[in-house]
């Protein structure tokens, strides 16, 4: 019995040996559920790390709940800025001046609190300055009641100036020199570019901030300074999308700045300066070759007379789209056209009525008239859109969009203007300041500025933002009846006299830059000239209510 016992206790002995002596014990069969290490972080590092997952999986819920759990409960955790900072992006995801525009008042009000609260109570957090420079971005939110360029001004600058090494430097600075131009500021602007190139100058925004820096100069009365930083844009960044609109604005200082002061003096008894503009008898012209009676029956089917070019059949409107190709408005075609490098058409947009047109971003056009707003070919007034009395507007008359996309529609009936942020929402109206005074015509300029011609008290108001910064008289240029207004990058007016049908060239100031007299056979061509446009390097178009072809001056 003895020697049973001791040899059974032998083999069992035998049996735990191996795993007793360090040899591994045999793997789970294959197929077999892998038993999961346990998360030993602490419990504050693994609420945030799950937050963090339901954004990787889309759960945007999931995540806002899980991640504002987890600065409540643990408020002191090195994880709670970050937390705060998700779900502020979450609710609001601009992260770039370019996509300021389209947030809701309560997106806004929710946000700037959460951010407000992040920048004040972890201040030594790597997120503080990152929360100041999207509170900037709120600032300039059109739908925000407590923002505005003094607001984004003040978060930019903070930024810069209390976290001058954060990764958020180059953006604060960016935005401060976007600040300050908006706000007509342009040597202040160009020190706050200057600043991010010189820190940063592989910052990912060099180019921009390049770009806007020769911007800036060239609205400081020193056109060669400007010109010289501008080619550096296409020196130094010759790929990017800023050296082409750079060669632009050298275009354009050259003409209207350097060459007027280089022009012979005009002679005695004439008025304005030499001519600096001539007809491009190119552009809209019938390419030569084709028959007459070719011509005809193109122009006949696609709406024109026997004596007109195809394509459409006299203009109220024009503006220069974002490629630089000029867009009208034709109500007797009727259709809007997009006209191609050449003065052709290109495009075609259908339409009952239109009346007037502006261009938005990339190939976007908004047309005005038969009682709506068309973004190309879709409504995008509606039916619940509200001018200043809570009713729709009583006109749908000239059209004009800002940098940040606000429409800005004159209701020339009630002589009102109308400023519409991208969700369709009136933020802002505007009335002449005097009894006698009538709008007339809107214009936006490459800067993020809209013009507004009082015709009859002969003053242009101009908008940063949708409020008025700067009113500028015309009466030293002897206009007779102006009727349309356009207006280049540099600030310049181009005032069309609906009376001689020429054209009244002034600096931002309102002095006089030069005068275009405009032939009598080119004004019998438009017949009933009706709209100017001026596109980036400074060329100027005419347009006629009874001509078929666009006149462009060179």
């Amino acid at each position: 019995m003895r020697r049973r016992l001791a040899a059974a206790l032998a083999a069992l002995f035998m049996a735990v040996r191996p795993a007793a002596s360090g040899t591994q014990p045999a793997p789970p069969p294959e197929g077999a559920p892998q038993a999961q290490p346990a998360d030993e972080r602490p419990l504050d590092a693994r609420t945030y790390a799950q937050g963090i997952e339901a954004i990787r999986q889309g759960k945007r819920d999931e995540a806002s709940r899980i991640l504002k759990r987890m600065y409540h409960v643990f408020p002191d955790s090195p994880y709670a800025p970050q937390a705060v900072f998700k779900v502020a992006e979450m609710i609001y995801p601009v992260g770039a001046l370019d996509q300021v525009g389209s947030a809701s008042p309560a997106a806004i009000k929710e946000a700037a609190d959460l951010l407000a609260m992040l920048s004040q109570r972890y201040r030594s957090s790597r997120e503080a300055p990152r929360a100041l420079v999207k509170l900037g971005y709120l600032a300039l939110e059109p739908a925000n009641p407590a923002g505005g360029l003094d607001e984004a001004c003040a978060r930019f600058a903070s930024a810069a100036q209390v976290y001058p090494d954060s990764d958020a430097a180059d953006d604060a600075y960016f935005g401060s020199g976007m600040c300050e131009s908006l706000r007509a500021r342009p040597a202040r602007a160009a020190d706050f570019y200057a600043r991010l190139l010189d820190e940063n100058p592989t910052s990912p925004l060099a180019a921009e901030a390049l770009y806007r820096f020769g911007l800036a100069l060239s609205h400081l009365g020193d056109p060669a300074e400007a010109m010289l930083a501008l080619q550096q844009v296409r020196a130094r960044h010759p790929d990017s999308r800023f050296a082409p609109r750079a060669l632009d604005r050298i275009t354009l200082l050259h003409r209207l700045r350097l060459a007027p002061s280089l022009a012979s003096p005009s002679p005695p008894g004439s008025q304005g300066a030499a001519p600096l503009y001539r007809v491009d008898e190119d552009y809209g012209a019938v390419p030569r070759g084709r028959a007459p009676a070719a011509r005809a029956r193109t122009a006949r089917a696609e709406g024109g007379g026997a004596d007109q070019a195809p394509g459409f059949s006299g203009a109220t409107d024009i503006v220069i789209d974002a490629q630089g190709l000029a867009v009208l408005a034709s109500p007797r075609s009727p259709a809007v056209v997009r006209l191609d490098a050449r003065g052709r058409v290109q495009e075609r947009i259908a339409h009952p009525g239109p009346e007037y047109v502006a261009a938005g971003e990339g190939l976007a056009v908004y047309i005005s008239g038969r009682g709506q707003i068309a973004l190309n070919a879709r409504n995008w007034s509606g039916a619940d859109l509200r001018g200043a009395d809570g009713r729709p507007p009583r006109e749908f008359g000239p059209i004009a969009v800002d940098a940040a996309g606000r429409v800005h529609l004159l209701d020339t009936r009630d002589n009102a203007l109308l400023v519409f942020d991208r969700s369709r929402r009136l933020i802002r109206a505007l009335r002449p300041g005097t009894r006698e005074g009538r709008f007339v015509d809107l214009a936006s300029s490459e800067d993020g500025g809209v013009y507004v011609l009082e015709g009859r008290t002969q003053v242009v108001l101009e908008l940063h933002q949708g409020r008025e910064t700067r009113r500028v008289s015309l009466a030293g240029l002897g206009l007779a009846e102006p009727i349309a207004l356009a207006v280049d990058g540099l600030g310049d007016l181009f005032l069309l006299d609906g009376k001689t049908g020429w054209v009244h060239v002034a600096d931002p100031a309102g002095r006089r830059i030069t005068l275009i007299r405009t032939p009598k056979e080119v004004l019998s061509r438009l017949g009933d000239v009706s709209s100017i446009a001026v596109d980036a390097v400074g060329r100027v178009y005419l347009c006629g209510r009874k001509g078929s072809r666009v006149v462009r001056f060179l």
